[in-house]
């Protein structure tokens, strides 16, 4: 009896774990912000195997609202990402989740 209960609760949830993003997939937002984390979070099949957490202070571009800001990035030593500095980062929307490229990527003063 509780197997299939479990089975329809399962059933009932599927489309919602499913459902793809709402946010359009060609979305730019350009942020200035003091990063939080750098943390090693691979993809499969992805370069962009680091995730990087911002304590927004402005949306200089874009739209976004949130306490954080996380994206994707190949290289953070490219990057020049240090835990605690500002950067002034442009990142896109692409496959549900925000990336930088490590050139759209400036240090603030």
């Amino acid at each position: 009896m509780n197997a299939v209960v479990c089975i329809l609760a399962l059933a009932c949830c599927q489309p919602l774990l499913a459902e793809e993003p709402s946010v359009p997939v060609s979305q730019t937002v350009e942020i200035l912000g003091r990063v939080n984390t750098i943390e090693s979070a691979p993809l499969k099949n992805s370069r962009l195997n680091w995730l990087v957490i911002v304590e927004p202070e402005r949306v200089i571009s874009g739209q976004f609202t949130g306490r954080s800001f996380s994206f994707r990035v190949h290289s953070p030593s490219k990057a020049r990402l240090v835990v605690g500095k500002r950067f002034r980062i442009r990142a896109i929307m692409q496959n549900g989740y925000y990336s930088a490229k490590e050139l759209d990527i400036k240090a603030a003063e």
